[in-house]
């Protein structure tokens, strides 16, 4: 809101410049993928980056989103490599369920904050690396 308002763009000049690079990058793919990257060449689609995931890791600044999801991807692409049909059935659920399991996990950590039992009360920082927790 406040780069809308403010006279001047709070905003560098070089992010200015990258993001502009960035989105036309990002329109030269989508026409090369729609209008060369048919027929036979179609094959090649699957090595093009997913700009929106790119685009994620610029704006969070943590980087256990990151750091979860190549893990996830890389048990997914070793299950679904070793067991394909076992994949197939339940790659859906497990990853569902996977999802609702970090909900839950949050939802226990918020409840044993309130109650004054949480881990930044009684925890230990025994397993953080460098003393990051």
């Amino acid at each position: 809101a406040e780069a809308v308002t403010l006279p001047e763009l709070p905003i560098p000049r070089s992010s200015v410049i990258f993001a502009c690079v960035m989105g036309g990058a990002s329109i030269v793919q989508v026409i090369v993928r729609h209008f060369y990257l048919v027929g036979p060449r179609e094959k090649w689609r699957r090595f093009l980056p997913n700009w929106m995931a790119m685009a994620i890791s610029f704006v969070i600044p943590q980087t256990y989103y990151a750091i979860a999801a190549v893990m996830g991807a890389h048990i997914s692409h070793a299950w679904a490599r070793r067991y394909p049909e076992n994949f197939r059935i339940y790659m859906y659920a497990v990853a569902a369920g996977m999802i609702a399991g970090e909900g839950l996990g949050g939802f226990v950590g918020a409840c044993l904050e309130l109650g004054g039992v949480s881990g930044s009360t009684y925890g230990s920082g025994i397993a953080c690396p460098l003393g990051s927790c």
